[in-house]
């Protein structure tokens, strides 16, 4: 179908069919309205599949999101925040900033906050910060992903780091909760460039108040441009799941970028900086499971069957679990 050029002609979103006593707030957020105001990004990074559907930018004015907003919360008084579902919430500057006056000059409701994900820009000064702030702003999420600037070069992120940290900074400094996502063993990462990724969080943790390292360490999205692009970034598919790729030269693979990963949770926990994972299980559940499928798709079904009775010390009576173990046996024998 044809794209949808102008956004603010969509029709607000209808909840009467909605009984909202029935859905609990996700996670730490309270009673909130989930929104999304654009289509795409302006950044082109390989890893990412969504790029695929949508091309380009787009996005609704500030004022066509400010009176969706009005007119969801006046029929709606119990909504309390604002979770802001869109790849890039400033996309667009001069929308953002008009949005953000539009709730300065004309507040919806007292203490009405809002978060949202936002790419670095050399735009995302100290001023604006402060201006989305006081527009109740009170939550910003970032794309970071590493702290080389090879590797951020090599995803086509498209910022250095200096700005990355000039952004963080002037978040931080403006009273908005900052958190930073990160990635691990990108195609071509050494573990020079993965100590730049520590050494990065060294010089920001007090600018940063959550860091979300990313449990599948480093997937292969379908359709993205990487995953149609294997032989350039020299990684070999694993048919099982895009998690469990191997570098051709066999020094980048799943065992390995669960040791990054384990690493920058340490470093992590030593700072005293709190840390996001997203999982409805535990850390160390879902790494013996999921070691476990790495090893059964190797066909190392003794690891494997390792990594699974591991599991089972934590969730004793798991019956996938332990259908697994019963599996492979059976394989074996």
């Amino acid at each position: 179908r044809p794209l949808i050029k102008n956004l603010n002609e969509l029709p607000y979103l209808d909840f009467e069919d909605f009984d909202f006593n029935k859905y609990a707030p996700p996670g730490h957020l309270k009673n909130c309205l989930l929104l999304e105001t654009s289509r795409g990004c302006i950044f082109n990074c390989v890893f990412c599949g969504q790029r695929t559907y949508w091309q380009g930018f787009r996005t609704m004015s500030g004022k066509r999101i400010y009176e969706e907003i009005k007119f969801q919360v006046e029929k709606y008084p119990n909504f309390e925040q604002i979770e802001f579902l869109d790849l890039v919430f400033n996309g667009n500057m001069r929308t953002l900033k008009e949005f953000c006056d539009l709730m300065i000059s004309m507040p919806i409701k007292k203490n009405l906050r809002w978060h949202a994900n936002m790419v670095v820009r050399p735009d995302m000064t100290e001023e604006i910060c402060r201006k989305m702030k006081q527009a109740g702003c009170w939550h910003l999420t970032f794309g970071i992903e590493s702290g080389s600037q090879k590797v951020l070069d090599k995803m086509k992120k498209n910022f250095s780091i200096i700005d990355a940290e000039e952004v963080i900074r002037n978040t931080h400094n403006s009273g908005i909760m900052v958190t930073c996502n990160f990635m691990f063993g990108f195609p071509g990462e050494t573990e020079e460039d993965f100590q730049q990724t520590l050494d990065f969080i060294k010089r920001n943790a007090k600018y940063i108040d959550m860091l979300y390292p990313s449990y599948t360490y480093f997937t292969i999205e379908p359709f993205s441009y990487l995953a149609s692009h294997l032989d350039e970034f020299g990684v070999i598919p694993n048919p099982v799941h895009g998690q469990y790729w191997d570098s051709v030269d066999l020094k980048n693979t799943y065992p390995e970028r669960l040791k990054r990963y384990e690493k920058f949770i340490s470093l992590a926990n030593s700072l005293g900086t709190k840390i996001g994972s997203g999982l409805q299980t535990s850390i160390e559940q879902e790494k013996y499971y999921k070691l476990g499928i790495y090893y059964e798709s190797k066909k190392d079904y003794e690891q494997a069957i390792n990594c699974f009775k591991k599991y089972l010390e934590l969730d004793p009576n798991n019956i996938v679990i332990l259908n697994k173990i019963k599996i492979i046996k059976n394989i074996e024998s």
